[in-house]
Parts: structure tokens; C-alpha cells; sequence
């Protein structure tokens, strides 16, 4: 290594202490105000647990603190319970930070929610928890397809090595879409067995396959537009799956959609087909934009497939979000 090279270096080194040593003490602050927290939950109300905390993005990091230090199950089951109340992400995601012991009845309160199923496979995938693993696993021989590749992205963000023996077997399914769902999945989970699995795998073309898909795209435009929100949804899911580029720009007008539930499924599709398209700046610019809806599913879903999709064009908006 050459001498100009080694004052760059050390000033590298030290940028990164920084933000080590300043995660830590932000982390430390966090579990002392999570301990002293503990000891006034199990004393407050409903509504002020929800109103005074679970209602503040600010308090997200220390009630997950808090409910790995809970050792009552019905008091923790009842924090994520209150916390499905004002927002179904943070109940979702706070199932996986309870103990594992409570896990499985904490699943049962995200389970027990009147939402359509592709909501609540969403769900279960934020848990991250292995206890969601069972009910992905049934999802993926479903009737529905768009079901099956949701529980498969689902297990993909669980990463649970419980799941490889079920997605290896739709590697070799006749659905292109879940094939690569599962491929996805199983490098996400990325143990030896996984990639054994992967290995073996070659491109193959489906050419034709999507070429026949596309014939679908001009009766599914109409639909963009129509009354029922449900339908418009519907359509919407059916042309993320096909995935092709052109269908962009009949996805974009739905970002303006009334419906919030519209909004978040155009952002979902965008984002899939933003996976597919080789880094389209189109797709990317306009999730950007998205992190400044008014309603925090859709901002979520929008921060989520700007990860996915790895732009760097998306990190200033990350950043100031």
C-alpha cells in the first residue's frame, strides 16, 4: 500500500468507529429507557400505552427493547394486541420481538385481523418470526398464484431454514414468477443446504411465456380505473405480475389513487416490476416521491422497494425520511 493511500484509509477507519461507537451509546440509551419503562407497563392503560407510546415512531425501537425483557406472555401478547390496533406494521413486527416462548400466541392477534389474505401474508412476513413459517408454507400450494409468490417472498424475509424443504421443490415449478420467488427466498435464507439448491440451476427461457402474458395487459388497463378500489387492486396485482416495462406507465396514475389500499398496491407492483426492469429510473423517481404519502403503509412499502431495488438514486430521500 502506498503512503498517499494510508491518511484516506485512517480517515476511513475513524468515520466508521464513529458511527460504531455512536450506535452504541444510542443503543444503550435506548435499553435503559427500555428497563425503566418495563417496570411502569404492566400499570398502564390501554390508551395510554397506545396513545403516549406505540403511537411515536420515536418509541418503536424501546417497546421492541421492552418486549424481549416481558416475561408475563399475556402482557406481552397484550402489547402487540393494542399495537395491531394503531398500526398493523408495528403490530406485525413487534410479534418476532417478543420471546420466542410467546411467539406463537402473539401470532394468533395477526392472524385473527378481518384483512384480505395478501395483506395478512405481508404480515406475517414482518414478523420475522419462525412461528409464521407453518402458514407460509400452506399458502404456497394455494389456489391462488399471487398468494403462493407472496408466502414465498414471505419466507424469503423470515429466513428461516425451516422453510428450504418446501421452497426447493418450486424451483421446478410450471410458474416462472414462483420459481424465481423461491430462488429468491431460498439465497435470502442462504444456508449450505439453500444454496446447494440453487446451484444446479440454469437460466431458462420464457420468452414465450411472456410474450403471451403481455396479450393480457390491454384488458387489465381498463380496470385501473374502474369504481370498485378491489377490482382496481386486483388489476393492478395481475400487471405487476406479468412485469413488463410498458405496463409503467398504467401504473403510475394509481400513485394518485383515492384509496390509500390502491396507492400501496401500485407501489408494490411498481416495485416488483422495478426488480424485473433492469434499474428503471422512472419506477425509482417516482417511489421517491412516494415516501411523502400521507398514509405510513404506503410510505413503508414505497421505503421497502427502494431497498429491493438498490438504487443509489434513492438514498437522499432515505435519508431525509
Amino acid at each position: 500500500m502506498s503512503n498517499r493511500r494510508r491518511p484516506q484509509l485512517k480517515q476511513e477507519v475513524n468515520i466508521r468507529l464513529v458511527a460504531l461507537v455512536t450506535f452504541d451509546i444510542g443503543f444503550m440509551k435506548q435499553y435503559y429507557v427500555a428497563e425503566r419503562l418495563l417496570l411502569q407497563l404492566s400499570g398502564m392503560s390501554d390508551y395510554e400505552l397506545q396513545w403516549d407510546y406505540l403511537n411515536y415512531l420515536k418509541w418503536t425501537e424501546v417497546v421492541a427493547l421492552i418486549l424481549g425483557l416481558v416475561e408475563d406472555e399475556a402482557l406481552a401478547v397484550r402489547v402487540v394486541r393494542l399495537a395491531l390496533e394503531v398500526d398493523w406494521f408495528l403490530g406485525a413486527r413487534l410479534v418476532g420481538k417478543v420471546q420466542g416462548r410467546f411467539q406463537e400466541r402473539a401470532l394468533v392477534e395477526v392472524e385473527g385481523l378481518e384483512l384480505p389474505g395478501l395483506v395478512k401474508v405481508k404480515l406475517a412476513g414482518l414478523t420475522e418470526s419462525d412461528v409464521a413459517v407453518p402458514g407460509l408454507v400452506k399458502l404456497l400450494k394455494d389456489s391462488d398464484s399471487d398468494l403462493r409468490m407472496r408466502a414465498a417472498d414471505a419466507l424469503g424475509k423470515i429466513a428461516s431454514e425451516t422453510a428450504i424443504e418446501a421452497l426447493i421443490p418450486l424451483l421446478e415449478d410450471s410458474d416462472s414468477d414462483l420459481r424465481k420467488r423461491a430462488a429468491f427466498a431460498l439465497s435470502k435464507i442462504g444456508s449450505e443446504t439453500a444454496i446447494e439448491a440453487l446451484i444446479p440451476l440454469r437460466e431458462k427461457s420464457d420468452s414465450d411465456e411472456h410474450s403471451s402474458s403481455e396479450t393480457a395487459i390491454p384488458g387489465l388497463i381498463p380496470l385501473l380505473e374502474y369504481e370498485d378500489s378491489y377490482v382496481c387492486w386486483n388489476a393492478a396485482q395481475a400487471l405487476a405480475k406479468i412485469g413488463s416495462e410498458t405496463v409503467i406507465p398504467e401504473l403510475i396514475p394509481l400513485l394518485e389513487y383515492e384509496d390509500s389500499y390502491v396507492r400501496w398496491n401500485a407501489v408494490e407492483a411498481l416495485g416488483e416490476i422495478g426488480l424485473v426492469v433492469e434499474k428503471s429510473e422512472t419506477v425509482i423517481l417516482r417511489l421517491i416521491q412516494m415516501l411523502e404519502d400521507l398514509d405510513s403503509y404506503v410510505r413503508r412499502s414505497a421505503v421497502e422497494s427502494l431497498i429491493e431495488i438498490g438504487s443509489e438514486t434513492a438514498i437522499p430521500g432515505l435519508i431525509q425520511l
